[in-house]
This record gives C-alpha cells, sequence and structure tokens, in this order.
C-alpha cells in the first residue's frame, strides 16, 4: 500500500452515489482546466451538495485518484514484445474491419444495383405505356378528323339538297301559278252554248197532229 492508499470504510448508498457524482465532476473539471484540481466552491457549482457531505466525499474521491495515479506512475513501460503484440492484433483487427467495411461495400453496391436495374426496368415499362398511349391518342385523333370530314361532306349534302328542294317547291308553285292562269283564261274565253230557235208546224198523222220544227 502507498502512502496515498487508505483503508476505507463500507460506505452507505448515498455516499457511493455522491462519490460518483464528485468523481464524474471532478474529472470533467480538470480536463477543462488543463488538469488542475478544482476548489470544493467550484465542484459544488456541478454537485450542489451541503459542505458537510462534500468536504468527506471530496477528500475520498481526490484520495482515489492520486492513489491511482500513483501506482500508474509506477509501472514499467510495455515491452517490446507486448507493443508488438499489441500491434499485430491491432492491425488484425483493423485488417479484419477493412474487411468487413468492403464486405459492406460490395453489398450495398449490389444492393444498389439491383434497385438501379429495377428502376431502369419500371421506366422502360412506363416509357412503353406512354408510347402505346400516344398511338391510341393519335388513331383517336385520326378518327375525329374522319368524323369531321364525314360529318362537313353530310352537312354540305344536305344543304346541296335543301337548296335543291327550295329550287323545286319554287318551280312547283310557279308552274301551278301559271296553270292556274291559264285554267281561268280558258274559262274566260269559253263561248256560251247557244238556245234552238223554230217554228212549230202541225201535221195531219191519221187522227192527231205531230208538231214540227223547222230549223
Amino acid at each position: 500500500m502507498t502512502k496515498h492508499e487508505k483503508s476505507f470504510t463500507e460506505l452507505s448508498a448515498s455516499d457511493q452515489n455522491l462519490d460518483e457524482r464528485v468523481e464524474a465532476a471532478l474529472r470533467a473539471f480538470k480536463l477543462e482546466n488543463d488538469g488542475r484540481m478544482p476548489k470544493r466552491e467550484e465542484l459544488n457549482k456541478v454537485v450542489r451538495t451541503s459542505h458537510t457531505r462534500l468536504g468527506p466525499s471530496f477528500l475520498r474521491v481526490r484520495d482515489k485518484i492520486e492513489s491511482m495515479a500513483t501506482r500508474l506512475s509506477s509501472m514499467p513501460e510495455i515491452p517490446v514484445e507486448l507493443r508488438a503484440a499489441s500491434e499485430k492484433a491491432l492491425e488484425e483487427m483493423w485488417a479484419m474491419t477493412r474487411d468487413l467495411q468492403n464486405a459492406e461495400i460490395v453489398e450495398l453496391r449490389r444492393s444498389q444495383e439491383a434497385r438501379d436495374a429495377r428502376q431502369r426496368s419500371d421506366l422502360a415499362d412506363l416509357q412503353a405505356v406512354i408510347a402505346g398511349l400516344e398511338v391510341e391518342i393519335e388513331r383517336l385523333r385520326s378518327d375525329l378528323s374522319q368524323g369531321e370530314e364525314v360529318v362537313q361532306r353530310q352537312q354540305a349534302e344536305i344543304t346541296d339538297l335543301s337548296a335543291k328542294l327550295a329550287e323545286e317547291i319554287a318551280r312547283q308553285a310557279e308552274r301551278g301559278a301559271i296553270l292556274e292562269l291559264l285554267g281561268l283564261k280558258a274559262d274566260a274565253e269559253k263561248p256560251e252554248p247557244r238556245k234552238a230557235v223554230g217554228k212549230t208546224t202541225s201535221t195531219d198523222t191519221g187522227g192527231g197532229r205531230e208538231p214540227k220544227l223547222d230549223l
């Protein structure tokens, strides 16, 4: 046991919890302040406990840290064999990590290539559908154009027939008017029938007389 090591009595759960909080705050303070040991007032800004409890806890934690530092400082340098073994183990771990990383990269590339292939296939299907729709649209446009031509032709025929019908009706009306005029004129020029005028004579035929018409 070194001069910094002390025998510690069994601590309560609350004291152990306080020591852990004090140690964490103390180590953080030293890291942020170039290894300087904090004062109790500075430490209590983080721990926030009573000075009565902070004092003993601070001493216990400080002694623990100093004891660990003393043991570490008294340890010999790492043997060359151990350093070489550790470096070799580190290299092997790094190679294994790199292999795993490369395998993961290869798998990711395969997955991405599969996704790209699916996307290309889906795109080709969509383009085929679009091409089919464009052909159908052109066909419908052609049918519509032909239908419009048929309608226009039929409308022209209807217009022509309507004009011919109107002309025929006009001719019939004109012919009827002419016939009516001719009929009236014929009735006007027709001579009246003459009445027969003559003398009647009597001849004896036996016992009676028969009237005779002299023309």
